[in-house]
This record gives C-alpha cells, sequence and structure tokens, in this order.
C-alpha cells in the first residue's frame, strides 16, 4: 500500500471517531440550551433549523468528498484504495445526515405548530379559532 493510501486510511478513521464524539457534544450543548432557555419553544425551532442544516451539509459533503479525495491519488489503485477506506469508514455518514435532516425539519415544525396553537384565540368553550 502507498504511504499516502494509509495516512488517508488513518485520517480516515480519525474523521469516523470525531464524528461520534461532536455528535456526543452536540446533544449534550443542545440539552443544556433547552435547559437554559426561557422560551424553549423558540429554542426547539431553532435547535430544529440547525440539526435540518446540518443534516444537509453533511449529505453534500459525503457526496462530494468521496470523490475529491478519491481524486488526490494518481494512480488507478490509490483512487480504489481511496474510495473502499471512505466506504468502509463514512458510508454510514450519509444516512445519518439524511435522517438529522428530516429529524430536524419535524421538530422545527413541530415546535412552530404548537407554538401557533399556544398563541391561537380560544372562546369560551375553550376551543382554538384557528
Amino acid at each position: 500500500i502507498l504511504p499516502s493510501a494509509a495516512q488517508a486510511v488513518t485520517d480516515t478513521a480519525y474523521l469516523g471517531r470525531d464524528a461520534t464524539l461532536l455528535i456526543i457534544l452536540t446533544v449534550a450543548l443542545a440539552t443544556l440550551a433547552l435547559l437554559l432557555s426561557s422560551d424553549r419553544r423558540r429554542t426547539l425551532i431553532g435547535l430544529g433549523i440547525g440539526i435540518c442544516i446540518s443534516g444537509l451539509i453533511a449529505v453534500a459533503v459525503c457526496l462530494g468528498g468521496r470523490e475529491l479525495l478519491a481524486s488526490q491519488f494518481s494512480s488507478r489503485d490509490g483512487q480504489t484504495v481511496a474510495k473502499t477506506v471512505w466506504n468502509i469508514y463514512l458510508s454510514g455518514i450519509e444516512t445519518v445526515g439524511v435522517v438529522l435532516a428530516g429529524a430536524g425539519a419535524v421538530l422545527a415544525a413541530g415546535a412552530a405548530l404548537l407554538w401557533a396553537a399556544r398563541r391561537a384565540p380560544v372562546d369560551a368553550r375553550g376551543w382554538s379559532s384557528v
């Protein structure tokens, strides 16, 4: 195996490990934001939008990153190794990105609907006029 391909394998393995640590840190910070927030619905809307955007960015990076990594190698064998390493270590990030984008959109929409329902005028029977 070429030295540059071996370095790519090592770097990709570190990237997968670091992504897991970042997910744990993100969940902890989102929980802290909800605990400290005075308006939790607005915080949930912001978190949902942020989660959706980060999921879309993860998908875009995964779609372009594999080919970008492979293009760094001039030999066909090096490109094959780079693509294989990408698939082994990082193929799940694309799926996670799609799930995050969907979950963030649902979270933001749900929080916005709850916020709208809370602000809707209520008549004497307790029914919303919306």
